[in-house]
């Protein structure tokens, strides 16, 4: 193993020192393409699934959790998944 990847080097790498697609206007070309056919994929499983509540959801007002970095459900969102 390359030494600057051992575990006690960590701490003396810049976060963004390996950027395997790139950053910024010269990122990868190929992952706005690759973002799209994801999309395109889960649209067309979603097509033959229709999302029902389940005994776990809650009816009424979502709480969020704001103290992480991204906003999501206290107690998360349960649906079942049922094939049309």
């Amino acid at each position: 193993m390359v030494p600057r990847f051992l575990p006690e080097n960590k701490k003396d790498i810049h976060p963004m020192a390996y950027q395997p697609f790139g950053s910024g206007p010269r990122n990868c070309v190929g992952m706005r393409m690759a973002q799209l056919e994801a999309k395109l994929a889960l649209a067309k499983i979603l097509r033959a699934y229709k999302l029902v509540p389940s005994e776990k959801t809650e009816i009424g007002e979502i709480q969020y959790n704001v103290k992480l970095v991204t906003i999501g459900p206290v107690h998360g969102i349960h649906v079942k998944v049922v094939p049309v």
